[in-house]
């Protein structure tokens, strides 16, 4: 019983991330078509590669395990 409510929240998990990161990435999508209507050269530009985790959920510090 206590293994199927730990599955449940971890897809429910699962499942909040993939959405923040869909929403991440056409966020991303949007800012650059922006930039380049503004008449940014996204060719020079430098993209950042390692970042850190945008929410608590992601650092398993932060989530107590």
């Amino acid at each position: 019983m206590q293994t199927e409510k730990d599955r449940a929240a971890l897809l429910a998990e699962n499942r909040k991330l993939r959405k923040e990161n869909e929403y991440l990435v056409h966020r991303i999508a949007y800012m650059e078509s922006l930039a380049k209507l503004m008449g940014f050269n996204l060719g020079n530009t430098r993209k950042k590669n390692a970042s850190k985790p945008s929410t608590s959920s992601s650092n398993p510090k932060e989530r107590g395990t």
